[in-house]
């Protein structure tokens, strides 16, 4: 790989906590180009975190592909069936975690969850295990992130919740829609609805099942 002259988000995080909102929304819409990029080639990158985001000079890349390219020379079922599940946790969309099959829309989830922290100072939706993480984002909601930082413009939470919907079907399509939604919001273009209808829960028993599928 060439040499990247810089510091990982991680990094930077750990040294800062909170970045700035439009540092944030700029450092996202990059990483959501990079992904677009990879997802029209059909790659799927699966650990999209802040170690694996370098900030330089020229701006944000995304790195470390590996999980991508091991996942897609195994069969992936086999993997399911031993009980591993390739990614970090904290990043993992709903449906990544469980064992299903993922789409581009996983890794919006995960963007999502970098964006997340990158304006709340900590993941959406955390756990000491990976069941108890599971286990919360099928049935809480993030806290929005007006009320973890009150400069975090209402429009903004908009989209990082949208990208952070437990299913697939209601995030962004792709990583493209995703980045034009970033782009509105730093231009405050996104509408802020009155009041947003409250998420249904799933049963104890539903969620019991889906994390069974972690052990």
């Amino acid at each position: 790989m060439p040499y990247v002259e810089g510091e990982s988000l991680r990094d930077r995080l750990e040294r800062e906590r909170h970045l700035t909102v439009d540092a944030a929304l700029e450092i996202a819409g990059q990483v959501a180009a990079a992904l677009e990029h990879a997802h029209s080639r059909g790659v799927i990158h699966r650990d999209i975190k802040p170690a694996n985001v370098m900030l330089s000079e020229g701006g944000a890349l995304l790195t470390d592909f590996g999980v991508a390219r091991a996942v897609a020379s195994v069969d992936e079922t086999k993997l399911t069936q031993a009980g591993m599940t390739a990614g970090t946790p904290n990043y993992m969309s709903p449906e990544q975690a469980s064992g299903e099959d993922i789409d581009a829309r996983s890794d919006v989830y995960s963007l999502g969850c970098v964006l997340y922290e990158m304006l709340g100072g900590e993941p959406p939706l955390t756990g000491p295990t990976a069941q108890a993480i599971l286990a919360r984002r099928m049935t809480e909601t993030p806290t929005p992130l007006p009320v973890l930082r009150d400069t975090v413009p209402a429009g903004v939470d908009v989209v990082v919740q949208r990208a952070l919907t437990r299913l697939p079907v209601d995030r962004y399509g792709s990583a493209l829609e995703l980045a034009r939604a970033l782009e509105d919001a730093a231009e405050g273009r996104i509408e802020v609805p009155a009041t947003r209808p409250p998420k249904r829960r799933l049963s104890r028993a539903v969620v019991a099942g889906l994390a069974a599928g972690l052990v």
